[in-house]
């Protein structure tokens, strides 16, 4: 998707989350107080429900060890908190996000710092999600390790694909090739080409995923890939091969018909999180029957011919924070 769709999917994950997701609340705390969450396909961190239940974004920072969970604060859409975690699962930091800046991206780390792309606008009605197609400003927040503080940076321009390629040009070009390979077909967004499927990889964001696109996650060294829309349609994982080539597996049917024979009914998925590793990959799925929402983790071995679901459990999924290098201006 193209820059014209960033606050387009900012305001479906906004909705989901503060609508959907709260009524999920009930059915999670029913097993108890805390969740777990897969920061690798192997591993899990054992967080508070409250923390995880509207998060807009979750991701694990394996150089620190830690959890990053940006949500709203309090149920305002205008207020953002960031909370940090360590792998015992306690709350080291919290963060207030300046008021009125609504994030664009998720968390990603340059040069050793974490950033946010992060929007304001100018709302007809400041608790309103309706907010216009384009923020009238956009910043870099920049929260520095070990402490409270954060900087803002208003940047010239909107936040752009080539920007998000310029964090890593080399990540960028090899995954719009195995878009362009395997035809994928960017998710429709309202505004843009509503109800038309269109394949434009260049127009996909590929490093710091504004939140509602297309997602797009990979592990450092290239060598497993995933794409798909937060519908897990046209979901795809492409894995490098022996020659150094990738090969992918359309895997929305596979994930569909395991979790039916899993929980035997026909509850709509959405993604909402990615882990890769070389052999393994768990996908985080919300699952909507009858107005109830939970969340579940669906296990993947990518290690064989082709892929296969292992397993489907309560929890959710962390991304792999990205870290990217870069020279300052």
């Amino acid at each position: 998707m193209n820059r014209m769709n960033l606050a387009f999917g900012l305001v479906t994950t906004l909705a989901a989350l503060l609508s959907a997701d709260s009524r999920g609340a009930a059915q999670v705390s029913r097993q108890g107080e805390q969740v777990e969450v897969y920061v690798q396909p192997n591993r899990r961190i054992t967080v508070k429900v409250a923390e995880v239940i509207e998060a807009a974004d979750i991701a694990f920072d394996a150089n620190r060890n830690l959890l990053w969970i940006l949500r709203p604060s309090n149920g305002s859409a205008n207020s953002f908190t960031v909370t940090e975690i360590d792998r015992t699962g306690d709350v080291r930091r919290v963060r207030k996000l300046p008021r009125d800046l609504r994030p664009i991206t998720g968390v990603y780390g340059l040069n050793g710092k974490i950033e946010i792309i992060a929007g304001h606008y100018e709302p007809r009605d400041r608790n309103s999600f309706l907010i216009p197609s384009l923020p009238d400003k956009v910043a870099r927040i920049r929260l520095e390790p070990d402490s409270d503080e954060c900087s803002v940076e208003y940047l010239p321009a909107q936040w752009s694909v080539d920007d998000d390629t310029n964090l890593n040009p080399g990540s960028a070009g090899v995954i719009r090739q195995l878009l362009r390979e395997a035809n994928y077909l960017t998710e429709p967004v309202p505004g843009m080409h509503v109800g038309i499927e269109t394949s434009h990889p260049e127009h996909v964001f590929i490093n710091a995923r504004p939140l509602g696109n297309d997602w797009v996650e990979y592990n450092p060294d290239l060598s497993v890939v995933y794409f798909g829309w937060g519908s897990f349609q046209h979901a795809v994982i492409a894995k490098r091969t022996l020659d150094g080539k990738h090969r992918s597996w359309p895997v929305e049917d596979m994930i569909n018909r395991a979790h039916r024979r899993a929980e035997g009914n026909q509850a709509i998925l959405r993604c909402n999180g990615v882990a890769l590793s070389d052999g393994e990959a768990v996908l985080g799925a919300t699952t909507t029957l009858r107005g109830h929402t939970d969340y579940i983790a669906i296990k993947l071995d990518v290690a064989g011919d082709s892929p296969r679901v292992t397993r489907i459990a309560p929890g959710r999924v962390a991304r792999q924070m990205k870290q990217f290098t870069r020279s300052e201006p």
